[in-house]
C-alpha cells in the first residue's frame, strides 16, 4: 500500500493520545473518559479542519478533481490559458425578409440601427424545452429600397443581451425569433434567426480539454496549438479535430449550438495566435442530432420491479453522460450502450436490447466512417425502458 498523501484523522489522534500517555501516565485512564479527553476532542476537530483544508488544495492542484474557480486558477496560472474568468453572451444573426413590391411598386431603404431589439420565444412543450432571450443588434445595416419580383432578406448581426446558455439556439430552433420593436418597414419580419456562444462562469469541460491542448499545443505548430486556440475562444466549449490532408476542426459551445458568428470569431482567434507557418485547416461545427434511447433492461429479481423508477434515473444518467461526455462522443457503438445500461445499477442483471432512435421514431445507424461530426442529444424524459426479470 502507498504511503498516503494526507495523514489519517484516527491516526494523528492516537498518537496525541500516545504522546498525552508519555509525558503524563497518570491522565491516561481520563483520555476517553474523563477532563483530559476534552483537548483531545478540541484537537480532533482542529485536525478535521485542517485536513479538510489540505485535501482542497490536494485536489485544486490535480486537473481532474480541480472545480470551479479552483479549476480555473489551476489552467490559467499552471497551463497559461488566456481566457476570461466571466460568463458569455451568445452570439447569432436573424434572417429578416420582406415580400416584393406590388406591380410597378417600390418599398423604401431604411437604416435598422445597432441595438435594435429581438427575442426568442419560449417554448416549454417542445423538448428540450425553449428558454426564452433578449438580442440586441450589434451593427447597423442599411436595407436598400426593393423594387425586385422576389422577396427581399437582409442579416442583421446580434448578441444576447444577458449572459449565459438561455440565448444559445438548436437547429431545431431557428423559426422561434420575433422583432420585439417596429423597424421603419413593418413588412420585414423576422424569417429565422441562429445564436451560439452562450455560457455561465464557467465550463469544466472546456477548461479540462483546453488545459490537455495547451499541455503540448502552446509550445509548437501542433494539432493541440488549434485546439487550444478554438477553445481559448469565448463561447466554444467542445472541440474535434481530425487530421487528413489538413486538419480539420469541428467546434460548438456547451449547448452544443453554433453561429456562423461563433465560427468567425474562433477563426479569428485560431489565426491570430495558434496557427503554425504552412498549416491548413478547415473550421466546421458539430452537428447536433435529437435522439431518444429504447431498451430492454432484466432485473436480478422481481422484488425490485418496485425499485424501478430509480433504476430507470439511474440508467437515464449513465446514457446521458455516454451521448455527452466522453471525448469521442461523436461514436457509439449498441453494445456498449447495453453495457453503460447494465452497469448503471447493481440491480440490473443485463441488458439484452438497446435502440437509438430519432424524433420520428426511426431506428439511427451506428456511427460509421462519416465526414462529418454528430452529437446525438439523448433527450432521456423519452426513454423507453421495459423491465424484465428472470
Amino acid at each position: 500500500m502507498t504511503t498516503p498523501i494526507l495523514p489519517r484523522l484516527p491516526d494523528v489522534v492516537e498518537y496525541a493520545k500516545f504522546r498525552l500517555g508519555a509525558v503524563r501516565p497518570s491522565a491516561q485512564r481520563f483520555i476517553d473518559a474523563g477532563r483530559w479527553g476534552d483537548p483531545i476532542a478540541q484537537w480532533k476537530a482542529e485536525c478535521s479542519l485542517v485536513l479538510h483544508r489540505l485535501a482542497t488544495e490536494v485536489c485544486s492542484a490535480r486537473l481532474g478533481l480541480a472545480e470551479g474557480q479552483a479549476l480555473f486558477d489551476l489552467v490559467t496560472s499552471e497551463f497559461g490559458a488566456a481566457i476570461a474568468a466571466g460568463p458569455s453572451h451568445a452570439m447569432g444573426n436573424v434572417v429578416l425578409t420582406r415580400p416584393p413590391p406590388l406591380q410597378g411598386g417600390r418599398l423604401p431603404g431604411g437604416l435598422i440601427r445597432a441595438g435594435t431589439r429581438f427575442r426568442k420565444t419560449a417554448d416549454p412543450r417542445t423538448c428540450p424545452p425553449v428558454a426564452a432571450a433578449e438580442y440586441e443588434s450589434t451593427t447597423p445595416v442599411f436595407v436598400p429600397p426593393h423594387t425586385g419580383q422576389v422577396p427581399q432578406s437582409v442579416v442583421v448581426s446580434m448578441a444576447a443581451v444577458n449572459a449565459g446558455s438561455d440565448g444559445n439556439t438548436q437547429p431545431w430552433e431557428t423559426a422561434v425569433f420575433a422583432l420585439s420593436e417596429t423597424l421603419f418597414d413593418k413588412n420585414l419580419s423576422v424569417q429565422e434567426g441562429q445564436a451560439a456562444g452562450g455560457a455561465g462562469e464557467f465550463s469544466a469541460v472546456r477548461l479540462r480539454s483546453l488545459a490537455v491542448a495547451l499541455a503540448t499545443g502552446q509550445y509548437g505548430p501542433v494539432s493541440n496549438a488549434l485546439v487550444a486556440g478554438a477553445l481559448s475562444t469565448p463561447g466554444v466549449a467542445r472541440c474535434v479535430i481530425r487530421s487528413g490532408a489538413g486538419e480539420t476542426i469541428w467546434i460548438a459551445d456547451e449547448s452544443w449550438c453554433w453561429s456562423k458568428e461563433l465560427l468567425a470569431a474562433a477563426n479569428q482567434t485560431i489565426q491570430n495566435g495558434w496557427l503554425g507557418f504552412g498549416c491548413r485547416y478547415e473550421l466546421k461545427h458539430i452537428h447536433n442530432l435529437r435522439a431518444s434511447v429504447a431498451a430492454d433492461v432484466t432485473l436480478r429479481n422481481a422484488g425490485h420491479v418496485a425499485d424501478s423508477v430509480d433504476i430507470a434515473e439511474a440508467i437515464k444518467r449513465d446514457v446521458k453522460a455516454y451521448f455527452d461526455d466522453r471525448p469521442d462522443f461523436y461514436m457509439w457503438k449498441r453494445s456498449a450502450l447495453r453495457s453503460v445500461i447494465t452497469q448503471a445499477d447493481r440491480r440490473i442483471l443485463s441488458c439484452q436490447w438497446a435502440d437509438v432512435r430519432d424524433v420520428d421514431g426511426n431506428t439511427l445507424d451506428e456511427p460509421g466512417g462519416s465526414a462529418e461530426v454528430v452529437h446525438y442529444d439523448v433527450d432521456t424524459t423519452n426513454a423507453t425502458l421495459e423491465f424484465f426479470v428472470p
